[in-house]
């Protein structure tokens, strides 16, 4: 009975930590938008700042990650801080949009960033 109950403890705090981003309130969370700028391109940091301050504008807090590191570095830190939404504005993809991924689906999608400040849950 005794390896029942410390299996028990052990897994708890895995669990509680697989579901913690659920768990969450947003009314608690620091920020709702983690913005990645990929690349140090002048139409790349432009669009980041511009979109930057409309999500502020619009009451949304956004965590803007405009560093020199590496695009994996940036996606790691975004995946590791957990933030609900993130997105995603590169080079490639400024002619179609910046993309968003919602993180507790994992869903990806395109947007033009005008339509961006509507559609993130808050």
């Amino acid at each position: 009975m005794s390896r029942l109950l410390l299996r028990t403890r052990r897994d708890a705090p895995a669990d509680a930590e697989a579901a913690s981003h659920q768990l969450l309130v947003r009314a608690v969370e620091p920020y709702a938008v983690h913005l990645v700028s990929l690349g140090a391109s002048e139409d790349v940091l432009q669009a980041s700042e511009t979109l930057y301050r409309e999500l502020g504008l619009a009451g949304i807090n956004v965590l803007w990650d405009d560093r020199s590191a590496s695009a994996g570095v940036k996606f790691a830190d975004a995946d590791l801080i957990g933030i609900p939404a993130q997105v995603l504005v590169g080079a490639r993809g400024l002619a179609k949009g910046v993309e968003v991924k919602n993180r507790a689906t994992g869903e990806r999608s395109e947007l033009a960033p005008g339509e961006l400040a509507g559609t993130v849950p808050l």
